[in-house]
């Protein structure tokens, strides 16, 4: 399981992100978010491309966070 730990998560990621952001009206698929998962410096050329970056960003800080055992995580 640790050699795909990595692989779940970022998919995970994407999913969320996508999910979070086609609530609110984004037009982006999984795979345009994986796409920019996967750049490591991501200029955004739209809104729809900001605000999946600005959810991805939001969500690897939040499972961040949720590593941190001395971090008391309750909402």
């Amino acid at each position: 399981m640790p050699q795909h730990e990595e692989w779940l998560r970022r998919d995970v990621r994407v999913s969320r992100a996508t999910s979070t952001t086609r609530i609110e009206g984004s037009a982006l698929d999984e795979q345009a978010v994986a796409r920019l998962a996967a750049r490591s410096m991501v200029q955004a050329e739209s809104q729809d491309e900001q605000d999946n970056i600005n959810a991805l960003q939001a969500y690897e800080f939040i499972d961040f966070l949720s590593d941190q055992a001395d971090i008391p995580m309750d909402e």
